[in-house]
C-alpha cells in the first residue's frame, strides 16, 4: 500500500481484502481559519501510477498549500488484470469495482466534513473514475484536472469544462482524439512536446523535470480559480 497520508478515515473490508483509506489534512493554520470554505482535493490513481508518483504527489502538495484537505484513493485488491494490449476492454472490467471504491471514500470523507467545494486530480485509468463520479454527483461544486487522459475520458471531458494534460508521444491517446479533445469547449489542454503517458520525455531528465514544473504551475493556477 502507499505511503499512509494522516489517520485513518475509514477501513472496509469486503470479503478477502482489506481497503484503508486516509485523509490527509491542512496544516493548523489553515484549520485557525474557520471562515474559509472546506475544500477537498481527491486524487485518483492510475494502474501502476500511485498517488506517491510525481504528477500526483505535487497535486497533493499544491492542494495542500491552497488549503485543501486531501484524499487519495486506492482501487480494490482484486481488480481484473490490467492489460494494456486490450485497454478499453481493461477499463470497461475494472471501472465498476474501482468507482464503488472512490464513491464510499468520498461518501465518507464529505459525511465527515461539510465540504463546499471539490476537485479531483485524476491519472489515466483515474480520469475514468474521477468522471463516472462526477456525473454521478452531477457536476455540482467538482472541477476536474484529467492527467493523461483516455479515449474513454472524453464524454466527462465533453459533459462539463476542465483542464487537461496529455504527452504528444503517449500511446494510449491518438493523435486524432487529442485534437478534437483540444477543440471541446471549456476544456483547457495542455500538451507536452515529446512526453509520454507519465508525461516524461524518455532519454531527458531536465525535459522531463521542465514538463513536471509546467504541471505544478498548472496545478496552481487551476487551484487559484
Amino acid at each position: 500500500m502507499a505511503e499512509k497520508w494522516g489517520a485513518p478515515l475509514v477501513t472496509v473490508r469486503q470479503g478477502h481484502y482489506t481497503e484503508s483509506y486516509y485523509m490527509v489534512f491542512p496544516q493548523p493554520q489553515w484549520e485557525e481559519r474557520t471562515a474559509r470554505p472546506r475544500k477537498l482535493a481527491v486524487l485518483f490513481p492510475g494502474f501502476g501510477y500511485s498517488c506517491d508518483k510525481p504528477l500526483l504527489h505535487y497535486a497533493r502538495r499544491a492542494a495542500e498549500q491552497f488549503g485543501y484537505d486531501v484524499l487519495p484513493i486506492f482501487y480494490p485488491a482484486d481488480l481484473p488484470t490490467w492489460d494494456k494490449a486490450a485497454l478499453a476492454h481493461s477499463v470497461a472490467a475494472c471501472l465498476p469495482s474501482a468507482l464503488s471504491a472512490a464513491r464510499d471514500a468520498v461518501h465518507m470523507a464529505r459525511e465527515r466534513r461539510h465540504y463546499t467545494e471539490l476537485v479531483f486530480f485524476s491519472k489515466s485509468f483515474g480520469t475514468v473514475v474521477a468522471g463516472a463520479l462526477s456525473a454521478e454527483l452531477q457536476w455540482r461544486a467538482v472541477r476536474n484536472f484529467y492527467l493523461t487522459p483516455l479515449n474513454q475520458t472524453m464524454p466527462y471531458m465533453e459533459a462539463a469544462p476542465c483542464e487537461a494534460a496529455t504527452g504528444t508521444m503517449d500511446p494510449y491517446l491518438s493523435a486524432d482524439v487529442r485534437h478534437q479533445m483540444a477543440l471541446l469547449h471549456g476544456v483547457t489542454l495542455h500538451i507536452c512536446p515529446g512526453a509520454n503517458h507519465s508525461l516524461e520525455v524518455p532519454g531527458d531528465a531536465a525535459a522531463s523535470v521542465r514538463v513536471l514544473e509546467s504541471m505544478v504551475e498548472s496545478y496552481l493556477r487551476f487551484l487559484a480559480f
